[in-house]
C-alpha cells in the first residue's frame, strides 16, 4: 500500500497494525492525525519518504498546525506512538 499527500490529512481513529509480510510506502508530505490512545504497530514493512522540505507528520488530532478544526491544545501523550516489533522486516 502507497499513501500520498492527496489523502490529507489521514485521521487515524484506532489502532493501526501493519502485518508480517505486508508494506506501506508513505510519500513525502503525508500528514497523520492521530486521536487519543491510537497509535502504529509495524510487524511487516514502513517506509516513510519524507524529505527536510516535505516532511510526513505524525502528531496529535489536536494539534491547530495540521488541524484548525483541533477543539483544544495538543498534550503529551495525545496519542501512542509508533511500535516496531522485533520481528518487522523493514523500516
Amino acid at each position: 500500500m502507497t499513501l500520498s499527500k492527496e489523502g490529507n490529512p489521514f485521521i487515524v481513529s484506532e489502532n493501526v497494525t501493519i502485518p508480517a509480510g505486508k508494506s506501506v510506502i508513505i510519500m513525502d508530505s503525508c500528514i497523520f492525525l492521530f486521536k487519543p490512545f491510537t497509535g502504529i504497530t509495524v510487524e511487516g514493512s514502513i517506509e516513510v519518504n519524507g524529505t527536510p522540505e516535505n516532511p510526513v507528520v505524525f502528531t496529535s488530532f489536536y494539534n491547530g498546525k495540521y488541524n484548525p478544526n483541533a477543539v483544544q491544545q495538543p498534550d503529551l501523550f495525545d496519542w501512542n506512538g509508533i511500535v516496531i516489533a522485533a520481528r518487522a522486516r523493514e523500516v
